[in-house]
């Protein structure tokens, strides 16, 4: 290119005037009034602060023209010398023409970057699937091999395949998986966290490599989904760590440690790419490093600054992977990076890492004692190495879990539910008023909730006094069944036509399934087959709502709740006719992905709840599963989004992303009760899997109310019912967490006294944890 021929403007290039930032971004750097940054959306370079005058300078640029006459244009609007003002920002085009900035007009380069190859193409045994990084020097490309996929990464121009990063990273990657190499022998290649190298070559004069395809996401990403969970988080860093610590065991430096060449994996595997700044000792050339300057060590930027390039060392990769992992855990860097090089360099000499407490986080001493060590600014006060650093690591988190697994229920617990019991005894407040907002007389709002919930206890204390006042409460929920307010309270959510006419859960079939319950336990048969009778009954009216708390599945799994408990003919009978008109309908609906996009996914109002329902009543009953069964929990199972060693579902099919939660009514509490059915009655071990990261997502988020429907007391249920399936300690210990949080809890109640909205279930919960072999969460399990 010659300098005096047209230049433009690059297409990439964004100028933002600095008063339009935000004012936490305006606090980075020093500016002054009528300032500019100037950055490119496909560069690599970070973005820089321009004065007014030279952005109005590289705007005139937008159009085609000579360096002096856009000199000649801008002088004059400056009303400036312009032979002198040429002189004084010839220094400034220079850089703008080597960063690309400006480029010739009508070259390559004036162009936004795009994809050079087309989807289809071959690049030798590899076909093209789609583009998934483009930047002003290299492009990266989902490709095909047979059945391999893999990433095909290629330079944008043509080069010699060595000394290129193409070429160190190739002998990087082949180094890292030899097994036959005497004079450095390998640890071995059992979980080498890098790519395999498949395949390295030349497209068009331009280098390329073939490596395993890593699936998941960066470390950036995949931190900011486990920010609020820390028990995640540790298993991230840990992971993370344990990653670099194999890598220096092989004698390999990384080089280029920033969150986006650390890939993670849907299970939480951690891989590292993007070796082209790698090096093994007496084998590599000098290649540069690469990076981010607020990860880099204090004595390479130092050295930097005095001209001097060091080459990456341990030491100083400890330094940016602890720098690393602290904007993983907070999200913030360690300290309040200035932008300005100069003054970013004296930061990183000097200032300490920010306690997690002025990062608005909880303190976490252990992990925060940690990365200070390894962010010191000395070297030799840094672990002795990446294992010793990593091992740190490990330990804080071998403690995390043996302490989880000494978990013992809170102080609050016995009382609360003593307190609770006091209030349902002859004498006790409750016993004097009863219930006495509307509804009265259900099992999820009133007197038939304090039956179910009594008799729960009095199972899981083998407790005949509690059986009996079990009873008492049976009988007062039958004497207000006629009355208004039995069932409905249309001032507020609980309208008759929402709740339906046949849930057992509102309405008087669940009436006659508490009573049969009770009855069976008292050894009263003919009060038990009346009870029968009057579900049936009570369950046969017309409806035509699905799910499981208000319309038909609600009525299978009651039936199921009774045929569980005594083989009746009538049961049978009712319950098969009620799958076949479920699952008829059912069959009907398109895929789950397709459904309505007001279509609910949880266990009370959604297509989990029918699927757990089916799986109930079949497993009861020995009747064969619906045949589509198993594909709609295909279908489910494919909608779930995976994140580290947890598994959600959004609450409804066209859900917003964020609409997810962890109760058992819409969230993955009730999900868990679905995949634990599954796997009983499918046998795969899958299921149970899947099971156990419904669980843990329930286990981790955030903790909010108490109670069985949406609280920490359905959580807590989901913990143990994975207990029971699997007799992992872990699980009754989150439980544990889970049903101290329940008792210790002293926030607004939805509706005081109810066994699914209020303190009842939450005393149910602090029974049956005591023998959580057999707990079971009441009128549901």
């Amino acid at each position: 290119m010659n300098i005096t021929d047209p230049l433009v403007l690059r297409s990439d290039v964004i100028l933002v005037p600095v008063a339009d930032l935000p004012a936490e971004v305006r606090g980075k750097f020093e500016y002054d009034e009528g300032d500019y940054t100037l950055s490119r959306r496909h560069g690599r370079l970070p973005s820089q602060v321009i004065d007014g005058e030279t952005a109005a300078l590289l705007a005139l640029f937008r159009t085609p023209r000579t360096i002096v006459d856009a000199v000649l244009v801008n002088s004059r609007d400056l009303k400036k010398d312009p032979e002198a003002w040429l002189d004084e920002l010839l220094p400034h085009i220079g850089t703008f023409l080597t960063n690309s900035v400006l480029v010739a007009a009508g070259s390559e380069e004036e162009r936004e970057i795009a994809p050079s190859l087309a989807d289809g193409r071959q690049a030798g045994d590899w076909t093209i699937v789609h583009c998934v990084s483009l930047i002003e020097d290299s492009e990266i490309y989902r490709v095909r091999g047979g059945a391999r996929d893999a990433a095909l990464k290629i330079a944008r121009r043509a080069m010699p395949f060595e000394p290129s990063l193409f070429g160190n990273e190739a002998l990087v990657l082949e180094r890292l998986w030899r097994t036959d190499d005497p004079v450095r022998p390998s640890p071995g290649q059992a979980g080498l966290p890098v790519p395999r190298l498949y395949d390295r070559g030349s497209l068009d004069g331009r280098p390329y490599l073939v490596i395993e395809w890593c699936p998941g996401m960066d470390a950036g990403t995949a931190s900011s989904h486990r920010r609020h969970a820390r028990p995640s988080m540790l298993d991230l860093v840990c992971g993370i760590a344990e990653a670099y610590a194999a890598l220096h065991e092989r004698g390999v430096l990384h080089g280029d440690v920033h969150p986006r060449n650390v890939f993670v994996a849907d299970d939480g595997a951690v891989r590292l790419i993007d070796f082209g700044f790698g090096t093994i000792a007496g084998e590599t050339p000098r290649v540069g490093r690469g990076g981010m300057y607020q990860f880099f060590e204090p004595e390479y930027l130092a050295a930097q600054h005095r001209g001097i390039e060091l080459p990456a060392s341990p030491a100083g990769e400890q330094y940016a992977l602890a720098a690393l992992l602290y904007l993983m855990i907070t999200g913030n860097h360690y300290v309040e990076f200035r932008a300005e090089r100069v003054e970013m360099i004296r930061q990183a000499e000097t200032e300490a890492p920010l306690p997690f407490a002025q990062r608005d986080l909880p303190p976490w001493p252990e992990i925060e004692a940690i990365l200070a060590r390894a962010l010191s600014k000395d070297p030799a006060q840094r672990f002795p190495g990446m294992r010793a650093f990593a091992d740190a690591l490990r330990a804080v988190r071998d403690a995390a879990n043996a302490e989880l697994l000494a978990t013992p229920l809170c102080d609050d617990a016995a009382p609360f539910l003593e307190t609770a019991l006091q209030a349902f005894a002859r004498g006790g407040a409750m016993f004097e008023s009863g219930y006495i907002e509307a509804p009265v007389a259900s099992i999820n709002y009133g007197s038939a909730g304090a039956a179910v919930g009594l008799l729960r206890i009095a199972e899981a204390r083998r407790d005949p006094a509690l059986l009996a006042l079990a009873d008492v409460w049976r009988s007062r929920a039958f004497r207000d069944r006629g009355k208004p307010d039995a069932y409905y309270n249309e001032t507020l959510e609980l309208k008759s036509a929402t709740l339906g006419t046949i849930t057992p859960y509102h309405t008087e079939s669940g009436l006659h399934a508490a009573a049969a319950l009770i009855a069976h336990a008292r050894g009263d048969l003919v009060a038990l087959d009346a009870a029968l009778e009057g579900f049936i009954r009570a369950a046969s009216l017309p409806c035509e709502n699905l799910d499981l708390t208000l319309g038909k599945s609600a009525v299978l799994l009651g039936a199921t709740l009774l045929l569980e408990m005594v083989d009746d003919e009538r049961l049978r009978r009712f319950g098969d006719a009620t799958l076949a008109a479920i699952w008829g309908e059912l069959d009907g609906h398109p895929p789950i992905a397709h459904d309505a996009p007001d279509t609910y996914l949880g266990i009370a109002h959604g297509w989990s709840g029918y699927m757990y329902a089916a799986l109930r009543w079949c497993a009861a009953s020995s009747t064969p599963l619906p045949a589509s069964l198993p594909r709609r929990l295909d279908e489910f199972i494919a909608l779930g989004v995976r994140r580290g060693r947890a598994t959600y579902w959004r609450r409804q099919v066209g859900g917003h992303p964020q609409d997810v939660t962890t109760g058992w009514c819409n969230g993955t509490a009730g999900h868990v009760f679905l995949f634990t059915a599954a796997h009983d009655a499918l046998g795969e071990e899958r299921l149970l899997r899947i099971a156990s990261e419904a669980a843990m997502h329930a286990a981790e988020e955030t903790l909010y109310n108490a109670d069985l429907c949406c609280g920490t007391a359905g959580r807590a249920y989901a913990m143990l019912n994975v207990y029971k399936h699997t007799g992992d300690g872990a699980w009754l210990s989150r439980a544990r967490l889970l049903a101290n949080h329940a008792a210790s809890y002293r926030g607004e109640i939805a509706r005081t006294n109810s066994l699914w909205k209020g303190e009842m279930g939450v005393a149910v919960l602090l029974a049956d944890i005591q023998s959580p072999e057999n707990a079971r969460m009441p009128f549901f399990e």
